[in-house]
């Protein structure tokens, strides 16, 4: 009976540990009980676990033990054990996410090393209202730099909304025109070099008045790493109240010129409109103004007062307001209270035709060649034809025509040898359009052939006869002299005739047999290429040599196919371009689409030597190409250089 009791007390001692927990295990491990109590000890020296499965309850552990006295207490463990049971469930579920709510959870990363740029929104179901602003939101992932954000209709650009926006930034805003058609869109956010680019998902619609109840994107949400709202998940059945819409979140105020872009040419008689993106408060106002090219200067103020709606069509100006042939300008834009200001690049503003040369003061040798030059500073009406008028402006004879009609600022030359039965005299050169809508003419001289100046006492050895001399780069003229060592000499740029001076190179220079020219940029030359002849002379003009003929231009242009060209399905054209210069990197040949999107490479890999030589590719037009405004650009595989030019593509012609 005693030592029967001393197992009960035991017994019960154990079931208080059980409820006050470790303190008393303490003492049991003190304690020295007999051989027949160590079982029940052990499992009194064990906390339980806060849930157990039913494994756990199984009476195996009371089958080891000695008889009876475990039994008898066995129900008192077995039910505090049973009692925590069911948390078993959500604890588990706890510990181990369902896959499909994690992947909600996690933000959408590409691979380590994987460069991305994704569209968040809008990214489609959105409706938006016309004079909105519409919200654009873009994740850019190892993705900097300029990057270019067009609105797109039926996969073809129907605005620009961002024409150079640095991707880091993520987002930006754009107030949608009043007049944009109403339909399904979509957004295409691109570098500006193409390789990374990212188009909404889905259509949004812009046209009807905006619904607030527009729900984000799945896409948008789970790559910003945030749970689905209650909206998003939530069906559309009117049920469950939108969120508010992000258009509503303010935005910094400031302006963002469209159009005019740098280098557009705007012609007189002509109006022009003035597009830009704004974030200032609804209902404000703008100053449009045009600056000189310095950006400083006011030229002429376009609109005091105009309503902020991103777009205002000047009317332009008349050819009787405008006295000069051609000037460059920049526009301005700004808010009423002058705390915004945005300048835009420059812009090219005359009438559309002008002769360059010849000039009043030039004069022309029979026999020898000569560069007619001329500007279409806007599309032609017509094609354009050259022609020799005598003093009195009456024709003498056509020199060319159906010359190109496409301008856009863009140079153009003929080159012409004067016939040798011409008597000497004053002429005149003319440039007009086949319907006489538009005609530009300048005097000259021509005269009997002379011999090119030369002295014995100054010989050039560069440049050398037919070298190439690109733009962007410097040079250096090289002479050899027999004059006195303190002799001071001129160098002039010629005409390839040699006898009228074009540029001045320097005044004033010592004898010293080399100079070192920093040459001409792009903008500075105005044409693709030019073939000229070096003068150097004395300052008193008592020695005088003219060099060889050599040519001075781009690193590459292209010559084939141009805006007035149409090339037809199944027919062999050549893509000409010239390398005037040995180029850093191979060619590539592209056709892009009228959005100057890439449709296809047509060489890659062409070789870099250049030396004034002219390049062809014959290329024959794919049957499968839709019929429309195409663009050949040819390009470095390094995108240091690269010159585009637009075409139109039709099916075969019937004739």
């Amino acid at each position: 009976m005693k030592r029967s009791g001393y197992n009960h007390a035991w017994l019960v001692l154990g079931a208080l540990g059980l409820v006050l927990g470790g303190p008393l295990q303490a003492a049991e491990t003190d304690s020295k009980p007999t051989v027949e109590d160590e079982a029940p000890v052990r499992t009194l020296k064990r906390p339980l676990p806060a849930t157990v499965t039913p494994r756990t309850t199984t009476p195996a552990a009371p089958r080891t033990v000695a008889p009876a006295a475990p039994k008898a207490v066995a129900p008192a463990h077995t039910a505090p054990r049973a009692a925590p049971a069911p948390a078993a469930a959500p604890k588990a579920t706890t510990r181990t996410p369902a896959p499909d709510k994690a992947a909600e959870r996690a933000p959408s990363r590409a691979a380590p090393g994987t460069a991305t740029l994704t569209v968040q929104s809008p990214n489609g179901g959105e409706t938006f209202a016309p004079g909105s602003r519409l919200q654009v939101q873009w994740q850019a992932s190892g993705v900097s730099g300029p990057g270019t954000i067009q609105l797109l209709r039926d996969e073809r650009q129907v605005a620009v909304i961002a024409a150079s926006i640095n991707l880091s930034q993520g987002k930006t805003s754009w107030r949608i025109p009043q007049d944009l058609k109403a339909g399904s869109y979509t957004v295409r956010i691109q570098s500006r070099d193409r390789k990374y680019s990212d188009t909404s998902d889905r259509p949004f619609t812009i046209g009807a008045a905006r619904s607030s109840g527009a729900k984000p994107s799945a896409k948008s949400e789970r790559e910003r790493g945030q749970r689905p709202t209650a909206a998003a998940a939530t069906p559309d059945d009117g049920s469950a109240q939108a969120a508010p819409d992000s258009d509503t979140t303010p935005a910094t105020p400031g302006l963002d010129f469209i159009a005019p872009t740098t280098d557009t040419a705007w012609c007189t008689n002509q109006s022009h409109e003035f597009r830009w993106n704004s974030t200032l408060p609804a209902n404000s106002h703008v100053a449009i103004d045009l600056m000189r090219s310095d950006g400083t200067t006011l030229w002429q103020a376009v609109a005091a007062n105009a309503p902020d709606t991103g777009s205002y069509t000047w009317p332009g100006l008349t050819n009787a307001q405008f006295s000069s042939g051609m000037i460059s300008l920049r526009p301005r834009i700004k808010s009423s209270d002058n705390s915004v200001v945005q300048m835009g690049g420059t812009l090219h503003f005359g009438k559309p035709l002008m002769l360059n040369a010849p000039q009043s003061n030039h004069t022309w040798r029979k026999g020898s060649q000569y560069t007619i030059r001329w500007t279409q500073l806007c599309d032609l009406p017509a094609p354009a034809t050259l022609e020799l008028l005598n003093a009195a402006q009456q024709p003498v004879l056509t020199i060319a025509d159906g010359l190109p009609t496409a301008g856009h600022h863009m140079p153009r030359w003929y080159e012409w040898t004067v016939p040798d039965d011409l008597a000497p005299g004053t002429y005149h050169i003319r440039v007009r359009t086949a319907d006489n809508q538009l005609a530009r003419t300048g005097s000259f001289k021509i005269a009997n052939p002379v011999s090119v100046a030369v002295s014995s006492s100054l010989t050039f050895t560069q440049p050398a006869n037919n070298a190439a001399w690109c733009t962007n780069q410097p040079h250096e003229f090289r002479w050899n002299s027999t004059l006195p060592a303190n002799t001071r000499v001129k160098i002039d740029l010629m005409e390839a005739n040699g006898e009228t001076v074009w540029r001045s190179i320097v005044a004033d220079i010592p004898n010293s047999g080399s100079y070192a020219w920093s040459g001409y940029t792009d903008v500075h030359f105005g044409f693709d290429m030019g073939r000229f002849r070096p003068r150097i002379a004395t300052l008193d003009n008592s020695a005088v040599t003219v060099g060889d003929r050599f040519h001075i231009g781009k690193h590459l242009f292209l010559e084939a196919p141009k805006s007035n060209y149409t090339w037809h399905h199944g027919a062999s054209y050549d893509i000409l371009w010239t390398q005037l210069c040995d180029l850093p990197a191979p060619v590539s040949v592209e056709l892009l689409d009228a959005g100057k999107q890439p449709v296809a490479t047509l060489a890659s890999g062409l070789g870099p030597a250049g030396s004034s030589g002219r390049q062809i590719y014959k290329w024959t037009v794919p049957n499968t190409l839709t019929p429309g405004t195409y663009h050949i650009r040819v390009r470095t595989a390094d995108g240091q250089y690269m010159e585009e030019s637009s075409f139109t593509i039709a099916a075969p012609s019937p004739f």
